[in-house]
């Protein structure tokens, strides 16, 4: 471990690339698309064990092979599918298995998982483990112990957290670093304003902001009698309502003469207001096929100023009372 890559402000999110909850995915086009973002310089990879039940962690480690050196690898602990007991996350069809998932991040099951993900991504250490989702079954500082134990034996880099609280973290103070937060962060999703930026700004945490494109609604391509596939999670979310379509795609068009001024796309406008956002050091974006990556890479490299930020801000705040549930 020579040579210590740095996170990028462009994340490749792994879970697209499986199908899981996408729908199913070809995994040529999975594999090419990984090999696009290493060609446009996106090498920051973010995935888990529970993204296609390994299949993530398997597909970016063979496309990365004899690249370790100029790639950052951030995956997760915390979600077990093999009958390991814990508490229930959720139930997934996928393939044609049905798995039952539970939270479970007791310390000897996480060193298990960092074994099976070191086998999978091929490589001797990862830069960033963080901690999934909370188990109430085992304490916080047990966990996070752990895990910083995997660092001092040279395994992990960087340690973070996703999806925990403000408290959640604070706790966690006294047991080890906390490099990053990921959550989810989006025009259409503001829950982390109050409380978890400020505090990361604070504590000088990067929070790392998911569906930052609100599972894709906000690229303004979303028409009302768009149908999905079997499978594909946004059958189940309210913003693909045929009413919350309209409303989101009326501020997308108050908001695209931001974005020709500009000369970028309304996926690039809505990214990058979330990258200028305060704490925000990356994005992770569910890249599926090779054609979407010159795009997304662009977007580190937009620069807006606030009265645009505001801008922005301001029209998305107007819209987000009137969604329905």
């Amino acid at each position: 471990m020579n040579q210590q890559p740095e996170m990028g402000s462009i994340i490749f999110g792994g879970m697209a690339i499986t199908g899981l909850a996408w729908g199913g995915a070809d995994l040529d086009e999975s594999k090419a698309a990984i090999h696009a973002a290493l060609d446009h310089g996106i090498t920051t990879f973010d995935t888990a064990p529970f993204y296609g039940f390994g299949l993530s962690e398997e597909l970016i480690g063979r496309a990365i092979a004899g690249q370790r050196d100029r790639v950052y690898i951030a995956t997760k602990i915390g979600l077990r599918w093999d009958g390991t007991p814990g508490k229930h996350h959720m139930d997934v069809t996928f393939g044609d298995r049905e798995y039952v998932v539970n939270r479970h991040a007791k310390p000897d099951s996480i060193v298990w998982e960092v074994e099976q993900s070191l086998k999978r991504l091929d490589t001797d250490w990862i830069d960033s483990l963080q901690y999934h989702h909370h188990d109430p079954d085992t304490p916080l500082e047990e966990s996070l112990s752990a895990m910083q134990r995997l660092v001092e034996q040279g395994k992990v880099r960087h340690l973070g957290v996703s999806n925990l609280t403000v408290d959640q973290i604070h706790s966690l103070q006294d047991v080890c670093q906390i490099a990053t937060s990921q959550n989810q962060y989006s025009l259409l999703n503001r829950t982390v304003e109050d409380d978890l930026l400020p505090y990361c700004v604070e504590h000088k945490i990067d929070v790392l902001a998911y569906m930052a494109l609100g599972r894709g609604i906000l690229a303004g391509t979303t028409t009302v009698d768009r149908e999905f596939p079997d499978g594909d999670h946004r059958q189940r979310i309210r913003y693909f309502l045929p009413g919350n379509i309209e409303l989101i795609n009326q501020g997308l068009a108050d908001i695209r003469p931001i974005a020709s001024d500009l000369g970028i796309t309304l996926s690039q406008l809505a990214l990058a207001w979330t990258l200028h956002r305060p704490a925000v050091r990356s994005i992770i974006v569910g890249i599926r096929n090779p054609d979407q990556v010159a795009s997304l890479a662009q977007v580190s490299e937009v620069n807006l100023d606030q009265q645009i930020v505001d801008s922005i801000d301001s029209t998305f705040r107007n819209i987000l009372p009137r969604l329905e549930s």
